[in-house]
């Protein structure tokens, strides 16, 4: 299973393609829990609230980690999941219909995500989690509002669970809120996010585009990266069998006396 965040500044679209990919992908996502918490709170945040906000975070990547299956029945939550959880995943069974690149058949759209996924639909998990947010926007909250980071947002982001990032592009128009904060530093806080995802030495592709094409462009980034890893693979796999081959001929030449 691909661990595939998206993150980016503010009023990137970031939700609206997380969703999109979930459906399209048949797979599950893990909501943004930070606007929830923090519209909720009634009052300007704390330190001790972005804290519980990152807590909650890392508690959902330990939870895939830790996940063996998804398997359920439908329209259930996994009993695995913690209580704490259940409010920010989201399964494929509880995706409202959306916008998709194309109209599907149900086996039309079981060859697609096969042809787009290769073995990666034959496992007990779907091909994919995708993360609305992660660790970075809120180890970057932490920096830019309060000048420290805790040690457990900084340990957790050294694990380097994801292995693919999505960043949203500025190229959507500002639409203000009463959550968000920085409509006037959207390129400052993209290129800060960049440096943290190079120093993690983790692969990611900058997203654009407006409506489907938003989509369209972080599917074919997914795709691009799947064939990659599946052409890394092979060849790793053929340079392992390579001195066995050569000790195979070794062993045979010995035998025949030759």
């Amino acid at each position: 299973m691909y661990k595939i965040a998206v993150i980016g500044p503010e009023s990137t679209g970031k939700s609206a393609l997380t969703q999109a990919l979930a459906r399209h992908y048949t797979s599950p996502y893990v909501d943004e829990y930070a606007r929830d918490y923090v519209t909720n709170l009634g009052r300007p945040y704390t330190f001790n609230d972005v804290c519980e906000i990152a807590k909650i975070q890392v508690k959902a990547e330990e939870y895939i980690e830790s996940v063996k299956s998804f398997k359920q029945p439908s329209g259930l939550l996994p009993a695995s999941l913690p209580a704490s959880l259940r409010s920010t995943f989201v399964f494929p069974e509880q995706l409202q219909p959306g916008s998709q690149l194309r109209e599907e058949t149900g086996f039309h759209k079981a060859a697609r995500i096969h042809e787009e996924t290769g073995d990666l639909i034959t496992s007990p998990l779907p091909p994919f989690v995708f993360f609305d947010t992660e660790l970075i926007i809120t180890k970057v909250w932490f920096e830019h509002c309060f000048g420290e980071v805790p040690d457990f947002v900084t340990h957790q982001l050294q694990k380097g669970f994801f292995d693919f990032y999505l960043v949203c592009d500025t190229d959507l128009p500002w639409e203000p809120d009463p959550v968000r904060e920085h409509g006037d530093d959207r390129e400052y806080f993209s290129n800060w996010y960049l440096r943290e995802i190079e120093q993690l030495e983790k692969p990611y592709v900058i997203v654009q585009g407006t409506g489907s094409e938003r989509l369209s462009n972080a599917v074919k980034a997914i795709k691009k990266k799947i064939q990659a890893n599946n052409t890394e693979s092979a060849q790793a796999s053929i340079s392992a069998k390579a001195p066995l081959k050569r000790k195979e001929s070794a062993l045979t030449k010995a035998y025949s006396g030759k």
